[in-house]
């Protein structure tokens, strides 16, 4: 039985206030916003959420991710494994398997689900980790989904949840 997470980054990996702060030092210190950088880059995960994702693989045997998020796009699966470890999260960044593919209109929802028909068997689980709503109602009622508030990213009880679906 597989085992995957469909990971956002932005409101899960970080949260508002995360990015408030890491914003505000960086002007203190004399930075210019300095967007698509790897530094800049890196200073976008949260190590403590990071931390919590890393919680969760270690305790879900054989789990893998597929990355959801829009950085899928615009950053390349090494890069992406690379800030999620210098994030904290060394097993994290090991699992990262795929990302889904594009559909023409964005709606993150129907790439889940594109990955999930080609890759996925009955009997197989997935949770979806991802702050925005554009999911199927089949994936919400389902429970398969886990939306996170992006005030705060991750949480316990978001991992807790997550735990005890893919283990089912």
């Amino acid at each position: 039985m597989r085992r995957v997470i469909f990971l956002d980054v932005d409101g899960v990996l970080n949260s508002m206030s995360f990015l408030t702060h890491q914003w505000d030092g960086r002007k203190s210190r004399g930075y210019a916003e300095n967007h698509g950088s790897a530094d800049y880059d890196q200073s976008q995960f949260d190590p403590s959420r990071v931390a919590l994702l890393e919680k969760l693989v270690l305790e879900v045997p054989g789990v893998e991710i597929v990355m959801s998020s829009s950085w899928r796009i615009f950053h390349l699966l090494p890069e992406i494994r690379h800030f999620i470890k210098t994030a904290g999260g060394l097993k994290a960044s090991m699992v990262i398997i795929d990302k889904t593919p594009q559909h023409h209109d964005g709606f993150r929802g129907r790439e889940v689900q594109a990955w999930v028909d080609e890759f996925l068997n009955e009997g197989d689980r997935f949770v979806i980790f991802d702050d925005d709503g554009d999911f199927t109602y089949q994936q919400k009622d389902s429970g398969v989904f886990i939306q996170t508030d992006d005030s705060v990213g991750l949480t316990e009880s978001d991992i807790d949840k997550a735990k005890r679906i893919l283990l089912a």
